[in-house]
């Protein structure tokens, strides 16, 4: 087989070529739609052509661009019916053309039905008759990168897609475009395919990207159309990380300051390694939604970071790094409770005797806090020796209107003793407990 020179075509021309331009003609009731090239075998030609009667007989004239003379004649015979029927179908070569050059060819075609009508129809559409890259097989030896491992290598082979014959054959000392699409940025780089047509490119990847080689028109001989891998994507394997806190102390009165202190760390190689100069933030609160801003932090070389705060009310710390580096997770860390205990007071208290079986105690207490119980509930105590304590009874103290909880209550005692008032604040609010009296018997 002969072999021509591809001549240059832009990306536009071409594009209208495969396509071919609309031409309906018809004389009496034969209708030619288009002729043109088949997409990815573009030394095949296809009519759209109807009639009211059997389309018989289709002739194609392939004219040059340049000269404008017939290079080329398709006879009825070389056409077979590919779709369609015949009075409305798509007939197309049996065989590739072999044509002299590599060109957008013009085409005439010719129409015959069983009626007897014939048709003539000048530029009926076009052949574009080129070779068309392909790069189908490249590949990257990674489908994942990792912080150890930020390097694909990409490879494969720039062939070129003959018209005549469908071959594929390698296409040796050709540019081939490589893109590398991040998720906020790209790069481009290229390689020139060697003897075999083939490319080899080693990528450092900064973060989970998709892949793409391209072939674009280069003049260089043949002259391929352009053609494109298949997008390959590539992702990233984040290290782990994790933050180990610490809160010194643990449980503490409203006003006073807890210290927070933390370690960043990276999983490396199975061991768990410091995270250094990675910058992050800290809240504090009773829940993961409604905290406050205790402040930034920046770790030190050995991953370290540390904060003081005065928290309002019971909680817990809430840390997060945003790495720079993405191939470096973030970290939420979140720290064990702060018991912050709300202030209570007693404000007064007294216990005197009623009668020979009954004592009244009574007093006020204050809670001075962020919070105030919905029941606050006070024990009224007994000792005989004012060190081993009995609780008699307990009553509710009750809002009293000028900011203070009020209690009072009589006592069934005949014995002499002591007598005190306890509240258990638990985990919210302090344990407090009034001063002892004497009291004596009947």
């Amino acid at each position: 087989m002969r072999r021509f020179h591809a001549v240059l075509a832009s990306a536009a021309a071409v594009a209208v070529c495969v396509v071919g331009a609309p031409a309906a003609h018809a004389a009496d009731s034969i209708t030619v739609s288009y002729a043109n090239s088949v997409s990815g075998d573009l030394g095949t030609l296809q009519v759209k052509a109807e009639a009211s009667s059997d389309i018989t007989a289709l002739t194609a004239h392939i004219v040059s661009p340049t000269t404008g003379q017939e290079v080329g004649l398709v006879g009825p015979e070389d056409f077979v019916l590919f779709s369609g029927t015949a009075q409305d179908g798509l007939w197309r070569t049996r065989t590739p053309l072999h044509l002299p050059d590599f060109a957008s060819y013009q085409v005439d075609i010719e129409a015959s039905d069983s009626a007897g009508d014939h048709v003539s129809v000048p530029r009926a559409g076009g052949l574009s008759y080129f070779v068309v890259a392909d790069l189908s097989d490249v590949a990257v030896d990674r489908t994942s990168v990792d912080s150890g491992h930020r390097d694909v290598t990409l490879s494969g082979t720039l062939r070129g897609r003959w018209p005549d014959s469908g071959e594929l054959r390698a296409l040796p000392g050709h540019t081939v475009y490589v893109s590398v699409s991040y998720p906020d940025d790209w790069l481009d780089t290229s390689a020139v395919s060697d003897a075999q047509g083939r490319i080899s490119l080693t990528l450092p990847l900064g973060n989970s990207a998709t892949i793409q080689a391209y072939y674009r028109p280069d003049n260089t001989a043949p002259n391929a159309l352009y053609g494109e891998s298949p997008q390959i994507a590539v992702g990233i394997e984040k290290t782990p990380t994790r933050a180990v806190l610490h809160t010194s102390p643990s449980r503490i009165d409203l006003n006073q300051q807890v210290t927070l202190t933390g370690r960043l760390e990276q999983l490396t190689d199975g061991v768990w390694q410091p995270l250094p100069d990675v910058s992050g933030g800290i809240l504090f609160g009773p829940s993961a939604e409604y905290n406050d801003l205790v402040g930034g932090f920046t770790t030190s070389a050995d991953g370290s970071f540390r904060a003081d705060y005065t928290p309002p009310e019971s909680g817990f710390f809430q840390v997060t790094s945003l790495s720079a580096d993405p191939f470096i997770s973030d970290t939420v860390g979140r720290s064990d409770v702060v018991t912050v205990l709300q202030p209570a007071r007693f404000t007064d208290y007294s216990a005197y005797r009623l009668d020979r079986h009954h004592v009244r105690t009574e007093g006020h207490i204050a809670f001075d806090g962020n919070i105030t119980p919905a029941t606050a509930d006070v024990a009224l105590q007994f000792s005989a020796d004012g060190t081993h304590w009995k609780t008699l009874s307990t009553v509710e103290a009750r809002w009293d209107g000028s900011g203070e909880y009020g209690f009072s209550a009589d006592v069934t005692k005949t014995r002499a003793g002591y007598f005190r008032a306890r509240f258990d604040g638990a985990d919210t609010w302090q344990t407090v407990t009034t001063g002892t009296v004497q009291v004596a018997s009947a």
